[in-house]
């Protein structure tokens, strides 16, 4: 049963969630995941923080257990993460395939700057890699990694084309 807990009381637990696409559905699912674990007193999710916060004396395992079991990469953070930023101007998309988890995503973004890139952003659900840098260069990075990867529609210039299609969650449709 949730209880009430001040406002003013910082959060138990901060984590850092991969892979929301809105507020409504997706912020809601994980914060109503976290509110069923046991021990949990209050928590909210944020799409635009991309963390969600948790009061209660808990185990933080049993947290990322709650939100990856709806979909959701889920890891510790020691505070409220500030989203990556990646110039959309200088990147390329990369399609990878085999990530599962959150380390997944983690190995897929070092093995990117440890081609050359200077950021780099893997999103689990969505199975890309948002890097600046050769395309050749983080293809064989994350390839050796042991993922599939390959970069999706670049023009001759570098210029990303990106096809955008629906919404991703049925809140957003």
């Amino acid at each position: 049963m949730l209880e009430m807990t001040p406002a003013s009381t910082p959060p138990t637990h901060v984590l850092a969630i991969e892979g929301m696409m809105c507020q409504q559905s997706c912020g809601s699912t994980v914060a109503n995941a976290l509110r069923n674990v046991p021990g949990v007193s209050r928590a909210e999710a944020s799409f635009a923080d991309h963390s969600a916060s948790v009061w209660g004396d808990v185990d933080v395992a049993l947290l990322i257990d709650a939100v990856e079991c709806v979909g959701f990469g889920a890891e510790v953070s020691e505070s409220k993460p500030v989203p990556a930023t990646v110039s959309l101007k200088s990147s390329r998309e990369f399609r990878v395939s085999g990530m599962r988890t959150l380390t997944d995503a983690r190995r897929v973004e070092q093995a990117a700057l440890k081609a050359g890139c200077v950021s780099a952003k893997a999103n689990v659900n969505a199975g890309r890699l948002l890097a600046d840098g050769s395309a050749r260069a983080v293809e064989r990075a994350v390839t050796a990694e042991g993922y599939a990867c390959e970069a999706v529609d670049v023009t001759n210039d570098g210029a990303l084309l990106l096809k955008v299609e629906g919404m991703s969650c049925a809140a957003c449709s």
